[in-house]
């Protein structure tokens, strides 16, 4: 970016501060200055797909309107989670191994 680190800090704290009253009073945030891109592969989230557990693997369809988070594996009682999100744990995990 080629500004001192003063700079970016004073940007920064200014930033905070407009994005903390935007949500304490309501306000509309919008994002402009360049390309932004939401990947949204990250979030596969919806009716369809599997709940996986993290400790065993046991898997199971996603009930509608029931998120993974609030269900337990039957097989050993871990706390359920989306697969998608499982499966982008495991290529972070890969990531850091290297």
């Amino acid at each position: 970016m080629n500004i001192s680190r003063p700079t970016f800090g004073r940007i920064l704290e200014i930033a905070h501060r407009k994005v903390a009253d935007a949500i304490i009073n309501g306000k509309a945030i919008r994002i402009m200055g360049g390309t932004v891109e939401f990947e949204v592969s990250n979030m596969e989230f919806g009716p369809g797909g599997f709940c996986v557990c993290p400790k065993c693997g046991f898997k199971k369809p996603h009930e509608a309107g029931i998120p993974c988070r609030d269900e337990r594996c039957p097989q050993c009682g871990a706390v359920m989670m989306r697969e998608s999100y499982f499966r982008d744990l495991n290529k972070d995990k890969e990531k850091g191994g290297e």
